[in-house]
């Protein structure tokens, strides 16, 4: 018997043989694929190398999962206290940072004074500076100073001071009388702040500026106008007033010990009638500009 050869299905057999072929080479092949395509340099999970961190123990390192109970569960609850203080974190920034660029100094001057020019009667005709002639006096002074930056520094000065003005003699006052005045002695306690700047490694400036008060001791004076002079009289009372200070200083030397050189301006309240003359004797406030000159020694 001779069976009949089968027919062909014509063109759509062989192209679903290629595709079953290729289909099956690519289930085959896949894996080796994946790996091949893969960095030589990661890792998987599966194969953890020497470089994987466990992200439990790296969480643990740097901070502490909060308890839920303290958690909010709500928007109206409020948040749990932070783990490091804003208030210690700041306080502790100043005790580290500005705490340690405090310096003291302390500082000796000798000056000379000059009295300003407002007048000491209603009619304007004599002033301070017909009666005094150019005093003298010592200065001391303490200041705490912080260094804000490398080349400002600012803070607060205490500063105690004596100062003698000279009297003049044969003084007109204009009424057709003649006075000889003796010495007058003051006493000034300042508190201010100041500002200092270092300009180069031994040069620096600093300016201040405060309020304080002054002491006025009595004045006496001798009536010169006839032959026979009438001593012992009083021309200014003692008293005490209130003053504002004004000054400025350049010093040369190194960052402990400095020699310095400054200008102060002092407008004081102004003096008291003296029991010995009239009421034409209405003093003015006291200006006095010196000029200073010491040395500052810095811890």
């Amino acid at each position: 018997m001779v069976f009949p050869r089968p027919r062909r299905q014509g063109p759509v057999y062989s192209p679903m043989k290629n595709v079953a072929a290729l289909t099956l080479f690519v289930l085959l092949a896949a894996p080796e694929l994946a790996s091949a395509q893969e960095p030589s340099g990661s890792l998987r999970e599966d194969s953890p190398g020497p470089f994987l961190v466990s992200p439990p123990i790296l969480v643990g390192s740097l901070t502490t999962p909060p308890d839920p109970a303290e958690l909010p569960r709500g928007l109206g609850d409020s948040l749990p206290p932070p783990a490091v203080s804003l208030r210690g974190a700041t306080l502790g920034l100043v005790q580290d940072e500005i705490a340690p660029q405090l310096h003291l100094g302390i500082a000796l001057y000798a000056r000379v004074d000059v009295p300003g020019d407002t007048s000491v009667d209603s009619g304007g005709n004599v002033a301070y500076s017909d009666i005094f002639d150019i005093g003298y006096g010592v200065n001391a002074e303490a200041s705490l100073m912080s260094w804000v930056t490398p080349h400002w520094a600012l803070g607060g000065y205490l500063s105690i001071g004596w100062d003698r003005f000279s009297g003049a003699s044969n003084v007109d006052m204009g009424t057709g009388e003649f006075f000889t005045f003796n010495d007058q002695d003051t006493v000034t306690v300042i508190l201010g702040g100041k500002i200092l700047q270092k300009l180069a490694p031994f040069w620096f400036w600093e300016g201040r500026m405060g309020v304080g008060l002054v002491h006025y001791d009595a004045l006496t004076f001798s009536d010169v106008t006839t032959p026979v002079a009438v001593t012992g009289l009083q021309f200014f009372r003692a008293v005490n007033h209130g003053l504002f200070d004004l000054g400025g200083r350049v010093g040369f030397g190194s960052p402990r010990v400095t020699f310095d050189v400054g200008l102060d301006f002092r407008f004081m309240g102004s003096e008291a009638r003296g029991r010995d003359v009239t009421t034409a004797i209405d003093p003015d406030w006291f200006f006095v500009f010196a000029l200073d000159l010491g040395v500052s020694v810095r811890f």
